[in-house]
């Protein structure tokens, strides 16, 4: 998942960010990218959305980006696109959504425990989502009362989620190397955060209700 992350952020300056525009016939539209979604647990309540066009201004920007490419994983080579949604507020807080998905038009379950190709580096599920909020969105876990957040990370894991890709194209750039034209798709299913309190070992799954659609366009 940080490989992913990570990856994300160096190929920044080659993938584009979305744009707005119009159709074409095959498949690779271009117009609004965008991400929404609401969250529903103790921790994270709200509806949320992060645009190319940042059409409420709630963003001091918004940064967008998609990359396609091949992974060995447990169940031998796949094909994954990883998409990410960035609103960047004052004092460096960021708001993100990070989409890792099987490079195809499907329906189909992710996430920590749902069965599917692991990486073969340390056997963490490939398709996931992840979502990480502004600091103020945040309602203080503390159910051992010690007045600090029992929270590992600000980061909601994807648990169980149903993925609807109803749209998907890319195209080749040159040298063979291709890259992610559009892509659309609906999410809803269960999260959680970690948390750990003071004399237990066990970790504690924080749950979340999640539902939420989105679309990528690469830009012109």
């Amino acid at each position: 998942m940080i490989l992913v992350l990570v990856i994300l952020l160096i190929i920044t300056v080659l993938v584009g960010c979305s744009s707005d525009g119009g159709d074409d016939d095959n498949g690779s539209l271009t117009g609004e990218s965008y991400i929404e979604f609401d969250i529903t647990g103790p921790i994270i309540n709200g509806d949320f959305r992060i645009s190319a066009s940042n059409e409420k201004d709630e963003y001091t920007n918004t940064h967008i980006v998609g990359l396609v490419g091949n992974l060995q994983s447990t169940e031998g080579q796949i094909r994954m696109v990883g998409l990410g949604y960035r609103g960047f507020a004052t004092a460096g807080e960021v708001r993100e959504v990070i989409l890792n998905l099987p490079a195809e038009k499907k329906a189909m379950a992710l996430g920590t425990q749902v069965s599917g190709p692991n990486y073969t580096s340390n056997d963490e599920a490939i398709f996931d989502i992840e979502f990480a909020f502004f600091k103020s969105e945040y309602t203080l876990y503390d159910p051992n009362g010690d007045g600090s957040s029992d929270l590992t990370s600000g980061i909601l894991m994807s648990e169980s989620v149903t993925v609807t890709i109803t749209d998907y194209a890319e195209e080749d750039t040159g040298f063979g190397i291709s890259s992610v034209s559009h892509m659309k798709g609906s999410f809803q299913g269960m999260g959680y955060f970690l948390a750990v309190q003071t004399g237990i070992a066990e970790l504690e799954k924080v749950a979340h209700t999640i539902n939420g659609e989105f679309e990528y366009h690469k830009a012109p």
